[in-house]
């Protein structure tokens, strides 16, 4: 099993930002529960929309920090919002009509994409608020 942790290597140095980062793993490690504490698909499918509902509301906060700043790269920061919330769809579609899968494989998914876009695409966000973009990160 892969822990689903933050840590402090993921800081964007922007609180609200690492607050709501922080929040979704949290979310996330829900999918690492030893098998005798799921519930079956629909314990799955319940926090799977757990996520889907918070990642959607801080990407909309993130959305508004890019609109308000002028950020250059809105457009595919944007498409990569709707592309993790396309794959989680998906695979919460597969689980609601039985398909089988490992909630830590789901996890791990979900880990590996939240880690590779807070360090990459995330914090060059951050850096141009920073760095004088029309809007403020906090």
């Amino acid at each position: 099993m892969q822990t689903v942790k933050w840590d402090e290597t993921l800081a964007t140095g922007d609180p609200t930002v690492d607050q709501e980062h922080h929040k979704l793993f949290i979310l996330v490690d829900e999918l690492n529960k030893p098998a005798d504490e799921l519930h079956g698909p629909e314990f799955i499918s319940a926090v799977v929309d757990d996520i889907l509902e918070y990642a959607r509301s801080h990407f909309a906060h993130e959305e508004a920090l890019m609109e308000r700043s002028a950020y250059p790269d809105i457009e595919r920061h944007r498409a990569l919002h709707a592309a993790f919330a396309e794959e989680a769809d998906r695979l919460s579609f597969e689980n609601a009509l039985g398909t089988t899968f490992s909630p830590t494989g789901l996890a791990v998914f979900m880990n590996d994409w939240l880690r590779e876009h807070i360090l990459a695409e995330d914090r060059r966000l951050v850096e141009h608020l920073r760095s004088g973009g029309a809007g403020s990160a906090g």
